[in-house]
This record gives structure tokens, sequence and C-alpha cells, in this order.
């Protein structure tokens, strides 16, 4: 007889010691924990990148432990028992604790139930290609359910755009846009009546209407759009001790911080291989416009990503980037 054989999970749970717990808190909740120097660097720092929203962070046993004492020892603190974000984490970590008892007195449900919040993290994986005649440039990242407006920071990040600028997303036929009654970097719905709100859709919308889309066009630039096409790669099974949301790879480097779409990338591209002026800058210096650094595209994904937040921290983490062979 033939056994049917186990699917895959990433980090699936071997002993009780080497359970992955689901710990869910916000940035305000976490910010005690980053400014405590109990906490080891290795929590810290993916507390740190576990981004904007409610966030579910994967920790082992001994950093759980780690994480409830500092967590008890803030709560009896004068200045920090009252503070509501202390009070909704420990709140949170102590139901984590109790399931950790009931665990130890061989409770099975109790397993069950952390199996249960892990399998209730849905992540999306995407390929965004931007289209244009140079070397071809595209990610493959995976996200966490967000609004499209959050994806379309992910994308931009990703691919490497410097500046925040009107764009839009067309998803079977639907467009979805940024509402700016200013007309600077979206478009007042009240004058666009067919297209739609995207910090009112999330992904977990779209995908519970048509599970898997046909059609994905993401457009950016102010006056002219750059085309990047977008494939669904599927929903994979989370990695718990993963930080979203994170690139897997790519090609090609990221477009200046001096270009705004993909014709005066090419333009750029041109100028630099053949060593002529790009807005009145002579670039002689080598350039490879296939490289592709993944360490740099990460980084860009765990800045802030907020509409609000990539407006203070958008030229400090999008600096000028110097490309030699």
């Amino acid at each position: 007889m033939s056994r049917k054989k186990k699917k895959d999970t990433p980090n699936p749970p071997k002993r009780p010691s080497e359970l992955v717990l689901p710990i869910k808190l916000s940035p305000e909740q976490r910010k005690p924990f980053l400014d405590n120097q109990a906490v080891r660097p290795g929590v810290k720092r993916r507390l740190r990148d576990a981004g904007d929203g409610v966030q579910t962070i994967g920790v082992t046993r001994k950093e759980f432990e780690q994480l409830y004492a500092v967590a008890v020892e803030l709560g009896q603190r004068p200045g920090d028992k009252d503070d509501p974000d202390v009070v909704d984490a420990l709140f949170e970590l102590r139901d984590m604790a109790g399931l950790i008892e009931e665990l130890d007195c061989g409770q099975a449900y109790a397993l069950s139930r952390i199996e249960a919040a892990w399998k209730r993290q849905r992540v999306f994986e995407f390929v965004v290609m931007l289209r244009g005649e140079f070397p071809t440039i595209w990610r493959r990242i995976q996200v966490k359910d967000c609004t499209l407006e959050t994806l379309d920071l992910h994308f931009a990040a990703a691919i490497g755009w410097a500046r925040p600028t009107q764009h839009r997303f067309e998803i079977d036929g639907r467009t979805y846009v940024t509402h700016d009654p200013e007309d600077e970097i979206g478009y007042d719905l009240q004058f666009y009546e067919n297209f739609r709100d995207e910090s009112r859709t999330t992904l977990l919308e779209l995908f519970r209407e048509s599970p898997v889309p046909a059609d994905w066009r993401y457009y950016r630039g102010r006056y002219t759009m750059s085309l990047h096409e977008v494939r669904f790669e599927g929903s994979p099974a989370v990695d718990r001790r993963a930080t979203y949301p994170r690139c897997l790879g790519g090609q090609g480097a990221a477009p200046m911080k001096e270009c705004h779409n993909a014709n005066q990338h090419a333009d750029y591209v041109y100028a630099r291989r053949n060593h002529r002026t790009y807005n009145g800058q002579y670039y002689g210096i080598p350039f490879n416009p296939e490289k592709f650094d993944l360490p740099s595209v990460n980084r860009r994904l765990r800045a802030p990503q907020t509409p609000a937040a990539r407006q203070v921290t958008l030229h400090a983490v999008y600096a000028p980037q110097k490309w030699y062979p």
C-alpha cells in the first residue's frame, strides 16, 4: 500500500520546544520591546522589520519566554503599567503563555490552536516586471494581506522607484487609484467616477471576488506612465521565521533617482553605456544595468511602508546608488 506524501510546510513543528509561536503585535505594542536592552538583537530585528499594522511575528519558545518576562516587568513599572500599548501586549503574550501551559500538560487542542493561527496567515506572491527598451527589470516578492495603496509602496520599493507619483492598478477591467483632491500623487475621485479607491481595497477582498485575477497591470508616472506587468504566482505557505514583505529574486539594477519613468531610465542606460550626457551630467563611469542587489531591495521593502512615513524617509532610503561592474 502506498503512503500519501505529506505536504511540505516551512518550519513544521517537531517538538514542543521547537515550536514557532505566532505573536500578533502592532507597531505601538512592539516599541517597548525595541527600547528594552533585555530583548535579543535577533528578536528586535524581526520586531522592527515586521512592517506597519498588526503583524504576526514568529518566535521560538525560548524567545517567547524572554519577551513575556520583559512584558511582565514593564507591566509592573509605575510609568508603564498604565500604558495601553504595554497592557495590550501583555494581554496577547499572556494568552499565548496559557496555551503553552496547556501544551505542557498534554492538551492536544493547544497545538491545534497554534497551528490554526498560522494557517490563517495568507501570503501572496507576485512577479512585477517593468516594460521598456532596456535590460529587463523584474522582482519576485511576497507580501501579506494589505491594501492596494500599500501594495503600490511594495512594488515601488522592489523595483527601485524613488519618488511618490501618480499610479494606478488595472485588475480585471477595474481601475484602482489613490484619492487625492489636489491631483498630485493621485486622482480626485469626485471627477473620476469610474475609478475606485485603492486604500479601501485589500488583497483578500480582490481574491475573494476573483480567486485567480486574469489581468493585472500597474502603471506609474505623472505625465508618462511606466507599464509594469504583474503576474500572481499563488499563495505559498507562510514561512514562520521570515519577515514580510520580502523579495526572493529578480533581475536588473534599479532605476536611478533622477528617472521618473521607464523611458527616462532607458535614456539613462543609453547615456551610461555610450559615455554621453544625461540631464546635463556626464556619466562616463562604467555602468552595469544587469546588476541585481537582493539585500538592497529587501532593505527598501523593510523601510516604513505607509503613505505618511514615505514622505519622511523616502529620500533617505532611496539615496542615489552607484553601480560599478
